[in-house]
């Protein structure tokens, strides 16, 4: 947590302790959190399949204007990445905001989000709009943050990854495909943590569609949707089930 926010909030200044509870400043993921790919409620986890919420929406906005008020440039940055991630998930009408407030939470050498905004930006923009390099932008800030050992969060922009890669699909790119999601499957294996062994299998799901390997992703589909159940991953069971109706759907998006 940022010892600032946490001074002020501990004198009292108006408003911090709704920030902090809003955006999560401590982000200990437990199975029941979101940073596992669980709930849609902290700041940083907005990102992973979130079901899309109108009071998340306000309670982000709130915080922002909040944290603009009191000035800490750390409190700035995620309220920006917490109420423009909010944004890019309720509907086009808002995704242009959303992206330009991801992009400013990484201003000013400050870039709380790392491979996760990188994935959301990828999504949210439409194909024209990425750069050129997106695939290899994405990939190399995953690789950084692995190796830092910052593995609780890889999942997330892993499987956009792969998904970009499924969706351009030119030479080479499912072999890159796999790679990742073997190295996914390594690093789940290290971390007691049943969730995140949703990341791993919704990959293993899009590689099963893209080659047409129906016995692997029907198996594989009936496993993530059985482990999203049990874990009442909210979001996963909607991608799931959808994976589970319509297997072009997990072939074709990122």
């Amino acid at each position: 947590m940022d010892r600032s926010v946490d001074a002020a909030a501990q004198r009292g200044i108006p408003g911090l302790n709704e920030i902090r509870r809003i955006l999560r400043f401590e982000r200990v993921p437990t199975e029941s959190q979101h940073g596992a790919g669980l709930d849609h409620s902290d700041g940083c986890g907005i990102s992973v399949y979130p079901i899309p919420d109108g009071k998340l929406v306000t309670d982000t906005r709130d915080a922002l204007v909040q944290a603009e008020a009191f000035g800490d440039a750390y409190g700035i940055a995620l309220a920006r990445l917490s109420h423009g991630t909010a944004l890019i998930k309720t509907g086009d009408s808002h995704r242009a905001l959303g992206i330009d407030l991801l992009e400013l939470s990484r201003s000013g050498g400050i870039d709380i989000g790392g491979a996760v905004i990188e994935a959301d930006l990828a999504v949210a923009k439409a194909p024209e709009d990425r750069p050129a390099d997106q695939i290899d932008v994405l990939e190399e800030a995953v690789r950084s943050e692995v190796e830092l050992g910052q593995i609780l969060f890889a999942g997330y922009p892993i499987s956009v990854l792969v998904g970009l890669l499924v969706e351009r699909c030119v030479p080479g790119d499912l072999a890159r495909a796999e790679k990742l999601v073997a190295l996914l499957e390594n690093l789940t294996t290290s971390v007691a943590l049943a969730a995140l062994d949703l990341w791993p299998l919704s990959c293993r799901a899009r590689l099963a569609a893209a080659v047409g390997d129906a016995t692997t992703y029907t198996r594989v589909v009936r496993r993530y949707l059985e482990l999203a159940e049990e874990l009442d991953a909210r979001g996963h069971i909607a991608i799931a089930r959808q994976f589970a109706t319509d297997p072009s759907f997990a072939a074709a998006t990122p």
